[in-house]
């Protein structure tokens, strides 16, 4: 009942804008969620970092799992879904992406093998102003959930709490990135909200939960010109004094 949840990143979203850069009206945003999943009690930490040019679709996502040594899959990501601050341009149908990522399986006793680094089943399924990114309905391709990410191994770089439901199954250490396009959209358009996805079920009937509000935070190259403007501007207080 419990092998799959969506959770709000509680934190909202950190907003990192580049308009006027080299990318226009690109912006860049992460989100994150630290807590317990609803079906064990287990604790789960990850985080994401989503790159969106509206102009041209461009869409890049990494998703980490910050939490090591894991017991369960429900603690592991299976998707992403994200909400917009308008419609998309056009209904996108379930499509398969690939990613990118060092993809193991772990063995009894925790031990593990490495056997690539290319992310494969999973897909983006987009309508209004929702998108989904997963390797679970609705935006798999279909079959069994496969490569969900996983935390990274204990200190002495085993798995050993990972139940029989992790063992032997290819998933993703560390974390996956994924790169695709949503085709082109208004250049207003902004992430609202996000959510993570954990476990194996899937389905659209979870509860979705927008996060607080997402404050914005002044992009590197702003942040810059700030220190250089501040040291600027101690260098003349310290000339008049």
């Amino acid at each position: 009942m419990f092998a799959n949840l969506v959770r709000a990143a509680t934190l909202g979203l950190a907003v990192i804008s580049t308009a006027g850069l080299a990318s226009p009206a690109a912006a860049y945003y992460v989100a994150s969620y630290s807590g317990a999943d609803n079906g064990f009690g287990l604790p789960v930490s990850v985080s994401a970092l989503i790159d969106f040019t509206p102009l041209t679709g461009a869409m890049t996502v990494t998703l980490s799992n910050l939490q090591p040594n894991l017991t369960s899959r429900s603690q592991e990501i299976s998707g992403f879904q994200m909400t917009f601050s308008s419609a998309l341009s056009a209904a996108i149908p379930q499509t398969n992406v690939s990613g990118t990522g060092q993809t193991i399986v772990i063995a009894s006793g925790g031990t593990y093998t490495t056997t690539g680094n290319s992310i494969s089943h999973w897909g983006i399924v987009g309508g209004g102003a929702v998108l989904t990114l997963g390797t679970v309905s609705p935006a798999s391709p279909g079959g069994s959930p496969t490569d969900l990410i996983i935390g990274q191994p204990n200190g002495s770089n085993l798995y050993t709490a990972a139940n029989g439901g992790i063992q032997g199954n290819e998933v993703v250490k560390g974390s996956g990135t994924f790169s695709f396009n949503l085709g082109v959209q208004s250049v207003n358009m902004a992430l609202s909200a996000v959510s993570f996805i954990f476990g194996t079920q899937g389905g659209p009937d979870y509860e979705f939960q927008s996060p607080p509000g997402t404050p914005r935070i002044p992009e590197p190259a702003s942040m810059a010109l700030l220190g250089a403007g501040l040291v600027g501007l101690a260098a003349l207080r310290r000339r008049r004094s």
